[in-house]
């Protein structure tokens, strides 16, 4: 498992690179690897596709957005793109600043942050398309890293009415996703701890052993609040 890692790891180094140094799409290596980043969330049911647009000032740091559901969810990217054929550690601490620097472009992009940009630039595109989306309810806030880190999940908050989610995506958790064979990451979802109780389910009577059945009964607000969480990962 970690020599395959190690050698997934060193594969993507490449393809980056050479990527990066396409004839007639030159670009920088970070925002090739970002590019990479928002295919292979978009194949795997993660993002409803995306664009690159990079942003840097005090306090913020964006590489990426996408904004879907009829404008009422966008989600922001940001890389720690470390450039190294080995895995490199993500800290907490690294992973909690990233985090913080998105949350903070959002908050300046949907008030005066549009009047410091040039036009006619991927990011007054972004920009605009953030002031314009009045109806934003979701916000979630993408980590992507060609290195590794502890931190797999965050809890949700709620910010100024909105939905706000955390999702990190390093190097093993992209090499599982593409490795497994399968065209979607596996949902996982705990109902005890998220609804309070267990998911009900009836025995199905059978005659054969070679497997089991079962009917489950998942209440519609239950059902309603995974598809607001998941959307058309569940299909």
């Amino acid at each position: 498992m970690a020599d395959d890692l190690e050698s997934f790891a060193h594969d993507l180094y490449q393809e980056i690179l050479n990527e990066a140094h396409l004839e007639g799409a030159e670009m920088l290596r970070e925002e090739a690897f970002t590019a990479r980043m928002i295919q292979e969330l978009t194949e795997v049911g993660e993002l409803d596709d995306g664009e690159v647009a990079f942003f840097k000032d005090r306090g913020m740091r964006v590489g990426g957005y996408s904004l879907a559901d009829d404008g009422r969810r966008l989600d922001l990217i940001a890389p720690i793109y470390t450039q190294t054929t080995s895995p490199q550690t993500v800290t907490r601490d690294q992973v909690d600043t990233a985090f913080a620097r998105l949350q903070a472009f959002f908050q300046r992009a949907r008030g005066e942050l549009i009047s410091s940009l040039e036009e006619s630039t991927a990011v007054f595109d972004m920009v605009l398309s953030i002031r314009e989306s009045k109806d934003i309810e979701k916000l979630r806030l993408f980590l992507v890293t060609d290195g590794k880190t502890t931190v797999k999940q965050r809890p949700p908050e709620i910010v100024d009415g909105i939905q706000v989610s955390f999702h990190v995506w390093d190097i093993k958790r992209l090499f599982r996703a593409i490795t497994s064979g399968q065209q979607q990451e596996a949902i996982n979802i705990n109902f005890l701890r998220k609804y309070g109780e267990p998911l009900r389910c009836l025995v199905v009577p059978h005659e054969w052993t070679d497997y089991q059945a079962h009917l489950a009964i998942i209440p519609g607000p239950v059902l309603a609040d995974i598809y607001d969480e998941f959307g058309t990962r569940l299909l």
